[in-house]
């Protein structure tokens, strides 16, 4: 499912984020600039979060200018690139805030079972035309079908 979701701020964005009770994460793809941020929210966030594996770098000095994925998943911290060998990595089920500045591409390369759930985040009141959204009612995080009955719904913050 796909649903968009608009944030006063990264700090915002992460303590809703970070609320979400969901088995198999919760996971930010965002580029250098916001993923350097939310990384840095994330691990301020809770004390006993546990950074695991982090790989994040300036793009000046390694040249990667493609997007991170951020993962939080039972108390452990995970942060690497999400662009690797010429293409994008593949991930599983879970809970994927895709950030502004992200390549469309991303979308893709998420699992679209029904155990993932793409959050499209803006910070703002100008939120971009999306097919998928204008086409299922994606607003406010409910998702209908063609007759209107609620089948999605996914509940972040208030």
């Amino acid at each position: 499912m796909v649903i968009r979701k608009e944030f006063e701020d990264i700090e915002h964005l992460v303590s809703e984020a970070l609320s979400i009770d969901c088995e198999y994460g919760v996971s930010f793809i965002a580029t250098y600039e916001d993923a350097a941020i939310i990384l840095k929210e994330v691990l301020s966030y809770d004390d006993e979060l546990v950074p695991f594996i982090v790989e994040i770098e300036d793009p000046s000095f390694d040249g990667y200018d493609k997007e991170y994925i951020i993962s939080v998943n039972n108390g452990e911290v995970f942060c690497e690139k999400f662009y690797r060998e010429d293409r994008y990595l593949f991930v599983d089920d879970g809970v994927y805030f895709l950030l502004p500045d992200c390549s469309f591409e991303c979308n893709y390369h998420v699992n679209h079972s029904e155990n993932s759930f793409i959050v499209k985040v803006s910070f703002d009141d100008d939120i971009e035309s999306c097919n998928y959204c204008s086409i299922h009612d994606c607003d406010n995080g409910i998702v209908r079908d063609e007759d209107g009955n609620v089948i999605f719904s996914l509940t972040i913050g208030n």
